[in-house]
């Protein structure tokens, strides 16, 4: 294809940079697709800060930004390293402690080796002998694209974008790099999940089943909010018959086969005791003679196996005739097809009655998102509250007895 290119006036500090085909090198037109280097000065170690773009936009904003950058002191004209060489570092450095989550508390053993999953898998194999500063957003949108047209679902792209964010954000901290590529990038939407929760009703129905012991475990999933990791590392120092309450002070990793810091700082937290879920305690510690160690282990030191309590719930449920989704009553009114009887219904649906109910019971969403151990009310409301099919004529109830009782004379 031979076109020729319009000259014109570029921004300051942008230079066209074209392919070594290109006959603009013979003293002729353009007739290749340019790029344009971006530099900027930095007067402390006097050299140039330089990054090639696709467009002159792209490399006009960039320049703005490290020129900014410099004068805050934020950004130095030295050779960045290699993407592979600084994920190595920063995996490593995790895994030491060293590099710290957002918050200040260590990344857990699982998040590590999902980030090295996935930057093994799908993102050092693409741009792992680029230099930091020359990967550009592009080359992330170039990325993206092309995981979606292998096929990759939205979880799994995503889950390749998150250890890259830290990655640049690190290097935006150590002043290697004056712009995240990283940031706003546009990533697929997620499937929308359904969500399963179980009304207080269908909760006893589905706890009737159960041997004791596993009766107990889901009975303090419905009524406590654990999730699956917190509950096999519940110890019983860590319940407060007294007082009512039960403390979250850990975890379960099954990456690392290790007890670990709960998720978040917010998840160190105290669940009140309801009445049930004590009663259930007690008889639960009178039938296993234990007050310490692991509350529902296979002993007292080592945890129960998640797979194996969903395995002899589904069994029981099977076995009785139980569907455990009653729950997704709204299917047809949506024009889907109702779910199987004894559908999987995990500890995680658990937590979301848990929190559903407790919203539903009237319970500030302040006081259910620190039950919880959520990060932020909001996250509460939007991930927790499920509507039922006949929650509209509720409310438009309850808003008519308000009307009525406001206009009252």
């Amino acid at each position: 294809m031979s076109t020729t290119t319009t000259r014109r006036r570029l921004p300051e500090g942008v230079t066209p940079r074209h392919s070594r085909s290109c006959a603009s090198r013979h003293d002729s037109a353009c007739d290749c697709a340019p790029r344009y280097q971006a530099h900027a000065w930095d007067p402390v170690t006097r050299r140039k800060v330089r990054k090639t773009f696709r467009t002159t936009a792209e490399a006009k904003s960039w320049r703005a930004s490290a020129t900014a950058a410099i004068e805050r002191k934020e950004l130095r004209a030295v050779k960045s390293p290699t993407l592979q060489a600084a994920a190595g570092e920063l995996l490593e450095g995790m895994r030491a402690g060293a590099i710290r989550a957002r918050g200040g508390d260590p990344y857990k053993p699982s998040t590590i080796a999902s980030y090295e999953g996935s930057l093994h898998q799908h993102v050092l194999p693409a741009l792992g002998r680029r230099r930091l500063s020359d990967v550009s957003r592009g080359d992330l949108v170039t990325l993206i694209e092309r995981l979606l047209g292998a096929g990759k679902s939205a979880s799994t792209i995503r889950n390749c974008i998150n250890p890259l964010h830290v990655l640049f954000r690190r290097a935006l901290d150590q002043g290697t790099i004056a712009v995240s590529p990283a940031a706003h990038l546009p990533l697929p939407a997620l499937a929308q999940g359904r969500d399963r929760i179980a009304t207080p009703a269908e909760q006893a129905t589905l706890l009737e089943p159960l041997e004791p012991a596993d009766r107990v475990l889901w009975a303090v999933a419905f009524g406590a909010g654990l999730r699956a990791g917190e509950l096999q590392g519940l110890r019983w120092e860590d319940v407060d018959l007294d007082e009512g309450a039960l403390h979250v002070r850990r975890s379960w990793d099954p990456k690392s086969r290790t007890f670990v810091a709960p998720k978040s700082r917010r998840s160190r937290r105290a669940v009140p005791l309801l009445a049930t879920v004590r009663a259930a305690l007690l008889s639960h510690a009178m039938a296993t003679g234990r007050r310490s160690g692991l509350v529902f282990g296979r002993d007292g030191e080592r945890p129960f196996s998640h797979s194996a309590a969903l395995s002899r719930a589904s069994k029981a449920w099977a076995k009785a005739q139980v569907s455990p989704l009653a729950c997704d009553r709204d299917a047809a009114s949506r024009g889907e097809r109702p779910l199987p009887p004894c559908a999987k219904l995990g500890l995680h649906e658990a937590r979301h009655s848990y929190c559903s109910t407790m919203l539903e019971a009237g319970v500030s969403p302040a006081n259910v998102s620190r039950y919880a151990g959520h990060a932020s009310v909001a996250f509460t409301l939007a991930r927790y509250v499920h509507a039922r099919a006949d929650q509209g004529a509720d409310d438009a109830g309850r808003m008519d007895a308000f009307l009525t009782r406001a206009v009252a004379p």
